[in-house]
């Protein structure tokens, strides 16, 4: 899944509110680790050799 449709994903499961939260808390930790990645990933490239 892209970061995006992990989104609509969650927005889905917010909206109607599943009795198991399993499931939301796997794409929301997905989520975030797929959103801190994109931003350490341009930070990365553009750091000064040491």
């Amino acid at each position: 899944m892209t970061a995006g449709e992990l989104a609509e994903a969650l927005e889905y499961l917010e909206a109607h509110r599943p009795d198991d939260d399993v499931l939301g808390r796997a794409l929301a930790g997905e989520f975030a680790r797929r959103t801190a990645a994109e931003y350490r990933a341009p930070a990365a490239r553009h750091a000064r050799p040491t």
